[in-house]
């Protein structure tokens, strides 16, 4: 019996705990004037590349155009004789700068 009224208790702490994180997310949107699509921080995608295939170039453009409401950049990490990084700098020409460094040998 006591067992019951314990688990009751939690469970009721719990919604409680639930509907005060919900009320001041909720006050925290109202103070700034923010809404839910207004949160879009700036990210960095990290992309390791080793070689190529018949999909590559497609899956790289892919990549590049993929909707972000925030800033974003892409970062492709190749080695320098890798054979993707002609079909990255040619996507390049059109679509993103390309950075090259030459002390990076390894992702």
């Amino acid at each position: 019996m006591l067992a019951h009224h314990l688990l009751g208790s939690l469970a009721l702490l719990r919604l409680a705990l639930l509907f005060w994180q919900w009320w001041v997310a909720r006050r925290f949107m109202e103070a700034n004037d923010l809404e839910v699509g207004d949160l879009n921080p700036g990210v960095t995608v990290l992309k390791p590349v080793k070689g190529l295939d018949s999909k590559s170039e497609e899956c790289f453009r892919s990549r590049l155009q993929q909707s972000y409401d925030g800033s974003h950049q892409v970062l492709f990490c190749a080695e320098k004789d890798d054979p993707a990084e002609a079909v990255i700098e040619r996507l390049s020409r059109w679509e993103m700068e390309v950075v090259l460094s030459p002390y990076m040998t390894t992702c």
